[in-house]
């Protein structure tokens, strides 16, 4: 309360609420803080579990197998690279052409479950889908992928009989049985039918669409009870965009699993930085498709405990983010992400030299010059690129950069970087062309400041050095930043993205925190409690049980609370390690001894207590007493005050007769 304007915090359960008349951000900010800190428990050294383990193997575990080998070292960022390259590569990557586009495979312990598919946006994805379904021996991965072939044949091939809303679908066989679900003509009416799996603990379903496309508000395949909206949905245990759970080269080793299980390992284990943002992301664009392992980040003496948490409960981590970055004059800073350059892209450049080209759209340049940054590279991977950005961004802010205009030529590129001015033609008749040296550089990055497709009439931008650029051949780029079709891509199915375009564009919206403009934040108790709840979240909780706003903004504001990181696993925690069972007590060498009884005492002597223990226990007696006497007592001054009869009333000065 303050000035006539007061908050009201209230929490049913998990339900959090605040009442505000008027609006007081100050208040609402330290009382919602008072509810977060107040919901929560403290980690102690006797008792944790890995809070979001979801029943995976330990990490310390998995990287002693044999077909996935790895080793967890947070100072071995070389590790961590080429696990990056891997996970970039086609290797990763099952190029197929299938009859189906979507399998998974269910436990199916029940005699029957309802499939549904639903009019989304008022029309069914298609008229008719065809589904071929077996019995399993395992719901896995392998299993699953082992049958993918007699799908193609059933589907390609097969009888497939039509099965209507309501109608029934035949028991799997391991043989496979295929049907055609076709599906209502009034977009108002939802398909289901019943599929038998009695005796069936293991189903397999390939479909023609994947059935997410039919799903508006009921999953697509459903506990068989009569009420769709209250049954509970039957989730797959593998689908088939997990080639990365399969993969295997000629020795046997899952080289994609295991490099996902090093960027997995380091990104949850390590400190923030230990990944760049890109990697970040990479492991969010991999995780549905890969095993992962449990494992915590690891404790650091200087940091104080985080609260524990419940990760179902979000409204305690939103009440943290409202305190950290709502809309108030107390929240913090966010860094500034912002860049010197619009447009990256890395290339091939086996050539001595390229051209470099740019003209006027619509009879205009789109700029009167442009800076550009130009690197040398090992390799022309996303995550090379991604990392380039930094040194990109400070060369083009600082320069110099010389200036080259048309005809000019522009410096061998380095690992260090050159920077250059391009000066574009007063005349927009007059094209922009300059030599670009390349010799000896087979990969180049270029950074520029405006995309340059905006200079790009009919001419590409890079392009073979003859004499003749209209018949020359363009160089295209391999890798770009900022990649099209951004947001934030943890959680998503991969369609037709490669995964590493979905995680550079989720990075670059987000980049890793910059030293020049990391904002401001932690700078007060309020802040510093808000962070440590928000840490607490983003470690011990699975990616889906964080807001993704909040996953987010946590790399607004993660260079500024450096210092206010926290432990959400007691001391002596130790993540590299695979826990093996306590030995078993040694035998006996000899048969044990009677145990020593104490010498026995008389009755009198059971009842002296020493004159310590009588004194503590008179102390006691009369401390109790005097409590409870002081309670009763003002009680009852309570009471009279309440009734008008007060027990003491003041005393006036003079006035009175003789």
């Amino acid at each position: 309360r303050g000035g006539g304007v007061y908050t009201v915090c209230t929490r049913n359960r998990t339900h959090l609420a605040q009442q505000r008349v008027p609006a007081a951000p100050r208040s609402t900010m330290l009382c919602l803080l008072a509810l977060a800190l107040g919901s929560t428990r403290r980690l102690s050294d006797d008792a944790h579990d890995l809070a979001h383990s979801h029943d995976r193997q330990l990490c310390g575990c998995e990287k002693d197998q044999p077909d996935h080998p790895f080793v967890i070292d947070c100072s071995n960022t070389q590790a961590i690279r080429d696990s990056t390259l891997v996970l970039e590569s086609d290797t990763c990557l099952e190029t197929r052409n299938d009859e189906f586009e979507w399998g998974g495979v269910f436990e199916t312990p029940d005699d029957s479950y309802k499939w549904v598919s639903q009019s989304v946006a008022n029309a069914y994805a298609d008229p008719a889908m065809k589904m071929v379904l077996f019995s399993t021996t395992e719901a896995a991965a392998p299993d699953l992928f082992a049958i993918r072939a007699t799908a193609n044949t059933m589907l390609s091939s097969g009888s497939c009989p039509e099965v209507k809303t309501g109608g029934n679908i035949p028991k799997p066989t391991s043989a496979g049985v295929c049907v055609t679900l076709t599906f209502p003509s009034d977009a108002s009416i939802d398909f289901f039918s019943t599929i038998d799996t009695t005796g069936v603990p293991h189903t397999a379903f390939f479909t023609a669409h994947v059935p997410t496309e039919f799903e508006r508000d009921i999953h697509y395949l459903m506990e068989d009870i009569a009420d769709l909206y209250k049954a509970t949905p039957n989730e797959p245990i593998a689908e088939t965009n997990q080639y990365c759970k399969v993969q295997a080269d000629a020795d046997g080793v899952k080289t994609c699993q295991q490099a996902f299980f090093i960027l997995q390992a380091h990104h949850d284990y390590c400190r923030h930085d230990t990944l760049t943002r890109y990697e970040e992301e990479l492991v969010h664009v991999w995780e549905s498709k890969c095993f992962q392992c449990a494992i915590e980040r690891r404790y650091e003496a200087q940091l104080s405990q985080c609260p524990r948490i419940d990760c179902k409960d979000s409204t305690v981590v939103q009440a943290a983010h409202f305190v950290v970055a709502g809309g108030h004059d107390k929240a913090c800073t966010p860094a500034n992400f912002k860049y010197e350059f619009e447009w990256g892209g890395s290339f091939d450049t086996p050539d001595d030299s390229y051209v470099w080209v740019s003209q006027a759209v619509s009879g205009a340049y789109a700029d009167a010059y442009m800076i550009m940054t130009l690197f040398s590279m090992a390799q022309t991977n996303m995550g090379t690129l991604f990392m380039l950005q930094d040194k990109a961004d400070a060369l083009m802010a600082s320069g110099p950069c010389a200036i080259v205009e048309t005809s000019g030529s522009i410096p061998l590129p380095t690992e260090a970087g050159v920077c250059v001015n391009l000066t574009f033609p007063t005349n927009a008749s007059i094209d922009f062309v300059a030599t670009v040296n390349t010799a000896g550089v087979a990969h180049t990055a270029f950074f520029t400041a405006h995309v340059p497709t905006e200079f790009e009439r009919d001419i590409h931008y890079l392009m073979e050095d003859t004499a003749d650029l209209t018949t020359a051949t363009p160089n295209e780029p391999l890798n770009q930043v900022p990649t099209a079709g951004g947001g934030h891509a943890h959680r998503r199915l991969m369609s037709n993205t490669r995964p590493s375009d979905l995680a550079a564009a989720a990075a670059f919206a987000k980049p890793r925190r910059r030293l020049a403009d990391k904002g401001s934040c932690c700078n007060n108790d309020e802040q510093n409690g808000a962070w440590k709840q928000i840490v607490a979240y983003h470690d011990l909780c699975d990616h889906d049980d964080v807001p993704s706003y909040i996953e987010i903004d946590f790399h607004d504001y993660e260079e500024a609370c450096e210092e206010h990181f926290c432990n959400a696993v007691p001391a002596g925690y130790d993540g590299t390690v695979c826990p093996s069972p306590p030995p078993p007590p040694p035998p006996p060498t000899k048969p044990p001894s009677p145990p020593v009884l104490p010498p026995s005492r008389d009755k009198d002597d059971d009842d002296d207590l020493g004159t310590g223990a009588l004194v503590g226990i008179v102390v006691a007696a009369v401390v109790g007493v005097i409590a409870i006497g002081a309670i009763i007592f003002i009680c009852v001054m309570i009471q009279k005050e309440k009734s008008g009869q007060p027990m003491f009333t003041t005393i006036s000065s003079g006035g009175g007769s003789a």
